[in-house]
């Protein structure tokens, strides 16, 4: 089963962000040479690793068809996460944390790219 488009670019074998700006201007000089109008959405996504929110993330891994136990354990993942500022011996209370893939990790940057996976989708069906 192929669960992530092939319009991704991130973290993927031979991708990068070249290979997506290379088939990005191939798709724009396609659109001109045929006279086609276009628009372009830039999304910028610095520290998006920080803003995945849990629940909206397992929602996609469950819509892309992952379930039992590796889902349980990616919930499990998510669960119990805190965390707190201390500066100069000084500590803040511990908060929650309601949302993040863990940066340097494995599991990270694909729960990051399955919960941007649909964003290029034109219908409610996927297209892979």
């Amino acid at each position: 089963m192929k669960i992530i488009l092939s319009s991704q670019h991130g973290f993927l074998p031979g991708k990068s962000c070249t290979t997506n700006l290379i088939e990005y201007i191939g798709a724009i000089t396609k659109a001109i040479d045929e006279g086609l109008s276009l628009d372009a959405i830039m999304i910028d996504f610095r520290r998006a690793f920080d803003k995945v929110p849990f629940a909206k993330m397992l929602a996609q891994v469950k819509a892309h068809g992952i379930g039992g136990e590796l889902l349980r354990w990616i919930e499990n993942w998510t669960v119990g996460h805190r965390q707190r500022v201390v500066l100069n011996g000084e500590a803040s209370e511990w908060a929650d944390v309601t949302s993040s893939v863990v940066q340097g990790s494995v599991l990270g940057p694909i729960l990051f790219l399955i919960y941007i996976n649909t964003l290029d989708y034109s219908d409610s069906k996927p297209r892979h």
